[in-house]
């Protein structure tokens, strides 16, 4: 179920993104390519920590199921950057970016956690997927008075 609501959440989220895009770029279509290789490759480390969770080999196969955050992650904020060349609010671009960061070093931290405690690293990657699933607003700056 994790792998299905990461991949929902994935693309739901793209799919809000890819809505605002004005201009197809050479640089969007190949970081788009990137980010669907990522989705599509979740499914493989989901399924490791399914099979090996509760064997010693469990660390690593969380371990890897978290750098496949990671790049996903990765490659969405750069996806968002490629998108949103010029046509986002500041503010809007600025949070985007603190949010995916702050879910990159989350997930990024999970991958040496995993070899401490693999509960905890799986239910901080599960966090993050939850926060991002919440509501977020963005206020936009107030036009000055005339």
């Amino acid at each position: 179920m994790l792998s299905f609501f990461t991949i929902y959440l994935a693309w739901s989220g793209h799919h809000l993104m890819i809505q605002q895009v004005k201009t197809v770029t050479l640089p969007l279509v190949w970081t788009n390519g990137f980010f669907l290789l990522f989705i599509t490759f979740l499914p493989f480390p989901t399924s490791l920590v399914a099979e090996h969770l509760t064997s010693p080999s469990g660390s690593l196969a969380v371990a890897i199921y978290a750098a496949t955050n990671v790049c996903i992650s990765l490659t969405y904020l750069y996806l968002y950057t490629v998108s949103s060349q010029g046509d986002t609010e500041p503010s809007r671009l600025r949070y985007a970016r603190l949010n995916a960061l702050g879910g990159i070093a989350i997930c990024s931290a999970c991958i040496g956690l995993a070899f401490v405690s693999k509960m905890l690293a799986l239910l901080l990657i599960g966090a993050v997927w939850v926060w991002w699933s919440l509501p977020q607003r963005v206020e936009s700056p107030q036009a000055a008075p005339d």
